[in-house]
């Protein structure tokens, strides 16, 4: 579920928001993306959990549940598909749930490499 990317993300916003003793505009600049990456992350971070939460639902066997076909029908009208749901396998779901997470990661690293940067340059 991304956990560690999220330990890492907070300690990468202690990191950015801490006091910097000589700033600099290179340093500056940093901070600013490293705060933008840090919201991206936090997005990623977001649509990671719901995935999670998604699929652990879906692998409960239960005959209550509602079909899976209707489970885009059921996006859409909370608004979080755009265009008229078309039903999808369940492994376009599982890789689409995959790319939110390496965004997750991919936010979270660049997010800490900026981090390093900004507080490096702010000696």
């Amino acid at each position: 579920q991304g956990r560690i990317f999220n330990l890492l993300s907070a300690v990468f916003w202690l990191a950015l928001l801490s006091p910097r003793a000589h700033p600099t505009d290179w340093s500056l600049a940093t901070l600013l993306a490293g705060i933008a990456l840090g919201l991206g992350h936090t997005y990623a971070a977001i649509r990671t959990g719901i995935d999670a939460e998604l699929f652990t639902h879906l692998a409960r066997p239960s005959m209550d549940e509602a079909p899976l076909e209707h489970l885009d029908e059921a996006l859409h009208e909370l608004g979080w598909l755009r265009q008229n749901p078309q039903p999808r396998p369940l492994v376009e779901r599982a890789q689409t749930a995959q790319r939110w997470f390496f965004y997750q990661a991919v936010g979270c690293l660049l997010q800490g490499t900026f981090a390093i940067t900004t507080c490096l340059l702010s000696r």
